[in-house]
């Protein structure tokens, strides 16, 4: 299970790195370029990608116990994400050089990278 889902955050990163490089050619087309947008991109998919391993460490564990078990652990982790995605969006929006709309674009990155696999991107994993 490790090596696929090795060779499926792989997969993620790279086309989490594609979305990333289009939303920036994106700001740069529009004229809306700056650091602040560029440092919340960057915050925000780092933030989507570890969110997106943490996921997957959970369900891995969550299969190995028993029904009820599960359903608590996987609640609770689900939880620690939520609350871990709802504090990098306080940061950006108190940190004047952190771009609120970049960060929440990179928060979204991972999860449009997994649609787009979804919606037969090649080499799904």
């Amino acid at each position: 299970m490790e090596g696929y889902t090795g060779k499926l955050m792989q997969n993620i990163i790279k086309r989490v790195l594609v979305i990333i490089f289009l939303a920036l050619l994106i700001t740069f087309a529009l004229g809306k370029f700056s650091q602040a947008m560029l440092v919340g991109l960057l915050f925000g998919s780092t933030i989507s990608i570890l969110n997106f391993r943490l996921l997957a460490l959970s369900v891995t564990k969550a299969l190995e116990m028993s029904p009820g078990k599960a359903q608590i652990y996987a609640s609770s982790r689900y939880l620690i994400r939520m609350v871990i995605t709802g504090a990098v969006i306080v940061v950006s929006l108190k940190a004047p050089y952190i771009s609120t709309i970049g960060t929440i674009v990179g928060l979204l990155s991972a999860k449009l990278a997994v649609m787009q696999m979804g919606l037969g991107g090649k080499d799904t994993v």
